[in-house]
């Protein structure tokens, strides 16, 4: 039963992606039974799979040789190994590049398949969380661990923010990077680097975590507009100065020119 649920999916994956694009950006020698468009196949399983063993992986491979295996003749001759070595330094060979390319394939193949949330444009919702990462001596260089009095733990700690379409509901690839160390970077910080990345003329909302002049400049820089929850305090200091154009008994709208503080200029420097 979990085979056929696998098999669905990479039927609707098929329909989002031709994972054969992968193997011509990484090209392998003739006659590689763990091309990058296999490997891929693989991880799939896996992921939909969490109990699967790379030797289920290998196994379940074997069984079916789905259309992106290639000519091969140990495969011509029921003769393929069900050891799982190969599969896992095939794996660790996929270029990063390659995966990036997969995961925006796939997120962007499904947003397509939705009508736009608002006329012709897309809205996004931003949102942040941690995870705790294996603790690994090169995970904890780069996602260093949370530390208190008693000294610094040993579960690497990362700060990803994600943007969500509103319509599929599908999340494009995280922002993601260190919660502590001398290199910790802000959920805003992160989020400002994901808004190059949407398409353009897009509509942004954030709650009031989001809702500072860094994150808001950097959307209209980048021809979004933003719909933002304001911490009380901020939006009363912006009514006092605002204008208001227009009230009825359910609403109040106010024009405002909002431009960067003293603090915002010493947290973000390049803001002109």
């Amino acid at each position: 039963a979990k085979e056929a649920e696998f098999d669905r999916a990479f039927d609707l994956l098929r329909n989002l992606i031709d994972l054969q694009e992968a193997d011509q950006m990484f090209e392998q020698r003739a006659h590689t039974v763990y091309t990058a468009s296999v490997v891929l196949w693989m991880l799939v399983f896996q992921r939909l799979r969490p109990d699967a063993s790379l030797e289920n992986a290998v196994k379940h491979l074997i069984e079916t040789c789905p259309e992106y295996l290639p000519e091969n003749k140990r495969l011509r001759e029921d003769k393929l190994s069900t050891n799982s070595s190969s599969y896992s330094v095939a794996r660790s060979r996929l270029p990063l590049e390659v995966v990036h390319w997969f995961a925006d394939e796939v997120s962007n193949g499904i947003i397509a398949t939705t009508e736009p949330t608002f006329d012709d444009r897309r809205v996004f919702m931003i949102d942040g969380t941690t995870l705790s990462l294996a603790p690994e001596k090169e995970l904890q260089v780069a996602f260093p661990p949370a530390s208190n009095q008693h000294g610094q733990g040993v579960w690497p700690i990362a700060l990803l923010t994600v943007f969500h379409e509103l319509s599929s509901g599908c999340a494009l690839l995280p922002e993601i990077g260190p919660m502590y160390g001398e290199n910790a970077v802000s959920e805003t910080r992160l989020a400002c680097n994901g808004l190059e990345k949407l398409p353009s003329r897009s509509i942004v909302m954030g709650d009031k975590g989001f809702s500072i002049f860094g994150v808001a400049y950097a959307a209209n820089r980048h021809g979004h507009d933003f719909l933002f929850r304001m911490k009380r305090s901020n939006f009363q200091s912006m009514r006092k100065k605002a204008e208001r154009v227009s009230q009825s008994k359910h609403h109040k709208t106010y024009r405002y020119d909002w431009t960067p503080t003293k603090k915002n200029r010493q947290t973000h420097p390049e803001l002109p």
